[in-house]
Formats: structure tokens, C-alpha cells, sequence
């Protein structure tokens, strides 16, 4: 859009100079010129932009007065300073400003120049005002992400102390089931089958075969209630990876697991899970927040039949300076208590997280 502006005014102002042969070998090569701009460095740029500015204004030296000079040095202002501070777009307009004007004086153009001088301070106005709204937009899209980002990771969190929590209850009931209800109906059936020895004369002990096939009805019930119970519990890496595969859904990432074989018959504590979850957890959100990108692969193996490892790696476009912030030294300091330890390691093109500690914690 800006090149065809520029390209209608320049040809504009050719045509009310009569342009010759001269003329278009100049054009030729400010045009030349002017497509090396989006690729020299700034201070190469800046400089061809004071040579491209003076060779306009010497080439229409007498179209001062000809708003499409104007307007044309201001779109040679917009793409001189693309890609850099909105400052300096307000210098380079000054300075086109500083150069016009000059002219304008020597050509004793008074009226042109205070036209000149409204025209720029307006243009220039109205971008500032333009740049500041784009600014306040990026902030505000930039705090109803963070706002966001916020509300899932507290909406996870939830959903993972809820989960941990019904599988600590599960685990609990199906235990006092067992030790408790299981081992009195056990000693009742022994009790039943004493006494049913002891009896006398047959309606007796055909009375207590009943209540012994009763209570051998109610043992297998409730060894099938704490079978149920524990099948239905997700634990270990199982209930890691089904927890990861929501955060996945939510955040629109693309996760690949790589499973050692065996990891996934591992037994975690509730602790180890949590802990692990966690770590992956912040690794995936640092992921999204630093390196742009979300894909990511997961990798566990166990180590000896005596450690449990985790590496998280993600594709970087460069090298990243890593600092250890709250997130990080939160999973250390996680890994640490169970025993274990977290490294990162990074090259030109992945990062690894990896953690590890010890199954008999």
C-alpha cells in the first residue's frame, strides 16, 4: 500500500515536471535505492533515507509547494523507519520537515511553509496518537492472555487436587474395606463353621450352613466392592498422563509421550505423582511463554528398576538465557524432598528438562 502511494505521487510529480530523460534515469534509481530499505541494518537505513529525502527534494526542487512532495516524503518516512521505535518515524518526519522547510525558505514560499509545517506536525500527531492505541491494545490483549493463562492454570489446579484428592478417598475406603469388613466376615465364617460342627441334630446345622453361605455372599460383595474401587482408581503415570492430556486439550498443544515399556505399571505415591505432574506442568507453561511454540515431547523411563525419569524437550528457534524463577525452583525444590534432581539442557535447536528420582521414597 505504501509503495503504490509513493509510486502514484512520484509519477504525479514527473508528469507536472515535464519529465525528460534525466528525470527518469533519476527515478530509476531512487526506486533502486528504495527497494534496499526493509533490508539494511538501522544505521545503514537511516542514512539512505537522508540520501533518498535530499535526492527528492533536489529532483522536485521547483514542486516544493506540491502536497504530493509531501506526502511522498512521508510515506518515505513511514518505510525507512519500519520496524523500528515509533521515535523514530517522529526524527525522520522532522527532519524531512527540517529540509522542506529550508527550501521553502529560499524559495520565499511563506505561506507553503506554514501549509508544510501543519501538514507534518498533523501527520506526525495523528501517528503518535495511532502508535500509543496500537501500544494500549497489545498491553490490554496482552493482560486478558495473562488473565486467561491464569484462570486454567487455577482451573487445572483444581481439577488435579480434586482428582488426587478422590483417589487418596478411593484408596482409603478400599482399604479399611478390606482390613476391616473383609477380615470380621472372614473370622465370622470360621466362627460359623465351628458351630456348625458343633451342632447336634441336622435342622441345626443346616440352619447355620445358611447363615454361613449368607456371610460367604457377603464376603465376595464387599471383595468385589474394593475390586471395583481399585480398577476404577487411576494411578501412577496413567492418572500423569491423563491429567497432561487435559492441560493439552485446554491449551491447544500438541504432546507426544514416548513410554519406556514397564513405566506404566509403576507404583507412585501420591506425592510422586503430584510431583511429577507439577514439574511437566511448569516445564509446558514456561514452553508456551518462552520458546512460542507448542508442541513438546514427554518422555519416562525408569532407570535401573530403581529411579523414575522425565524429560520434557521443545523445539527454539535460538539459544535462550535461562533463569531460574518461581516455577523452576518450585519443581527443584519438589524433586529435592522425594530425593531426586532437575537438570535443563538446551542447543541450537532443543530444549530438555529433565527430572528424576528414586521409586522406594
Amino acid at each position: 500500500m505504501n509503495f503504490l502511494v509513493l509510486v502514484l505521487n512520484w509519477s504525479v510529480l514527473v508528469w507536472l515536471n515535464n519529465g525528460g530523460v534525466l528525470l527518469m534515469l533519476w527515478s530509476a534509481a531512487f526506486f533502486a535505492a528504495y527497494f534496499m530499505l526493509p533490508i539494511l541494518e538501522e544505521k545503514l537505513r537511516e542514512s539512505l533515507f537522508y540520501l533518498l529525502a535530499g535526492v527528492a527534494i533536489v529532483t522536485f526542487w521547483t514542486s516544493l509547494t506540491s502536497p504530493h512532495l509531501w506526502l511522498l516524503l512521508l510515506v518515505l518516512c513511514l518505510d525507512s523507519s519500519l520496524f523500528m521505535p515509533g521515535k523514530a518515524f517522529i526524527r525522520y518526519g522532522l527532519i524531512s520537515l527540517g529540509l522542506l522547510s529550508s527550501g521553502l525558505v529560499m524559495l520565499n514560499h511563506w505561506q507553503s511553509l506554514a501549509s508544510a509545517v501543519f501538514f507534518f506536525g498533523f501527520s506526525l500527531y495523528v501517528f503518535r496518537a495511532f502508535k500509543e492505541s496500537r501500544n494500549t491494545n497489545h498491553i490490554t490483549e496482552k493482560n486478558l492472555k495473562k488473565i486467561s493463562d491464569d484462570y486454567s492454570r487455577m482451573k487445572r489446579q483444581m481439577v488435579t487436587r480434586d482428582h488426587m484428592a478422590r483417589q487418596e478417598e478411593r484408596s482409603h475406603i478400599a482399604r479399611e474395606i478390606h482390613d476391616s469388613v473383609g477380615h470380621r466376615l472372614t473370622a465370622l465364617l470360621m466362627q460359623l463353621e465351628v458351630a456348625r460342627h458343633k451342632a447336634n441334630d441336622s435342622e441345626t446345622k443346616a440352619y447355620f450352613a445358611g447363615l454361613k453361605s449368607l456371610a460367604q455372599d457377603s464376603l465376595h460383595d464387599t471383595r468385589s466392592a474394593v475390586k471395583a474401587l481399585k480398577s476404577d482408581e487411576t494411578s501412577g503415570i496413567q492418572a500423569v498422563v491423563h491429567l497432561i492430556r487435559k492441560l493439552e486439550a485446554e491449551s491447544h498443544l500438541e504432546i507426544r509421550f514416548v513410554i519406556q515399556s514397564g513405566v506404566l505399571g509403576l507404583k507412585l505415591s501420591n506425592a510422586q505423582s503430584v510431583t511429577v505432574y507439577r514439574s511437566i506442568q511448569e516445564a509446558l507453561t514456561n514452553m508456551m511463554r518462552h520458546s512460542q511454540t507448542k508442541r513438546a515431547t514427554i518422555e519416562f523411563t525408569h532407570l535401573g528398576d530403581r529411579y523414575l525419569q522425565f524429560k520434557v524437550s521443545h523445539p527454539v528457534r535460538f539459544k535462550v538465557r535461562i533463569k531460574e524463577g518461581f516455577g523452576l525452583t518450585s519443581m527443584r525444590n519438589r524433586l529435592e524432598e522425594l530425593g531426586g534432581t532437575l537438570s535443563l539442557t538446551q542447543d541450537q535447536k532443543e530444549l530438555k528438562v529433565i527430572g528424576q528420582f528414586p521409586l522406594n521414597q
